[in-house]
């Protein structure tokens, strides 16, 4: 008899043990849930259906795309709302397994983001000392 239920006990280790590698494998193998994502580029030409959509132009041809209800903006590398998007923004669009608009990285065309105003001169700091030089610092 004690041959026996060492038989079975084995038996069933093993059962238990190729159930598990099983389960481990096929788990491996199941499809991945997360959305899978697509990039468009293109000019910005507008937005259409009261916000809702994105119109873009690429080599001659526009394409529409939804947007998500919480699209990511920037425009020039600063967070921005849908609406700060100029005609004629450089646009690269990341797209949700939906074919929605998730994310859009935008730049003002070349030539046209607004110039850096170059600082006004500063004043030399002792410029009033320096005019005022010799006369003592108070009445005498």
């Amino acid at each position: 008899m004690g041959k026996l239920k060492k038989t079975v006990v084995w038996a069933l280790a093993a059962a238990l043990l190729g159930g598990l590698i099983y389960g481990v494998t096929w788990a491996g193998d199941a499809p991945v849930s997360a959305e899978l994502s697509t990039e468009a580029k293109g000019r910005f030409v507008g937005l259409t259906d009261g916000g809702k959509n994105i119109k873009v132009t690429y080599g001659g041809t526009e394409k529409t795309y939804p947007l998500t209800a919480d699209v990511w903006v920037y425009r020039n590398l600063q967070k921005a709302a849908i609406t700060e998007l100029k005609p004629g923004d450089s646009l690269e669009i990341i797209l949700n397994s939906k074919n929605q608009a998730a994310y859009i990285k935008a730049a003002a065309p070349e030539g046209t983001a607004s110039p850096q105003s170059p600082a006004p001169p500063a004043a030399e700091p002792n410029a009033a000392a320096a005019q005022g030089e010799g006369a003592s610092p108070g009445p005498a």
